[in-house]
């Protein structure tokens, strides 16, 4: 991902797109990944929405929240469950 931090940051790791099945699932996945890339970056980037499972376990481990967007979608019809997906970016939902 290429943006203002980048100069900040120019070795972090951005993870996403990640998608699962289930919910758990999902959980299952970022928590993976992150893993993953915590041993080849100091810097991870993940865009978690709030209903994500992963959410509460990634904060718990020292992850902090440093932006906030906003996520519109009637539960019917809903285009992407936001428990079991990761963006790779915010305009990219």
């Amino acid at each position: 991902m290429r943006s203002e931090e980048s100069i900040w940051y120019p070795d972090a790791i951005t993870i996403g797109p990640v998608g699962a099945r289930t919910i758990d699932g999902g959980r299952l996945c970022v928590l993976a990944g992150v893993a993953w890339a915590r041993d080849r970056a100091a810097v991870l980037r993940i865009g978690v929405p709030g209903p994500h499972p992963a959410l509460a376990p990634l904060l718990e481990s020292g992850f902090r929240i440093t932006d906030v967007d906003i996520f519109v979608c009637r539960s019917a019809g809903m285009f992407v469950d936001p428990r079991r997906y990761i963006p790779s970016g915010g305009a990219l939902f």
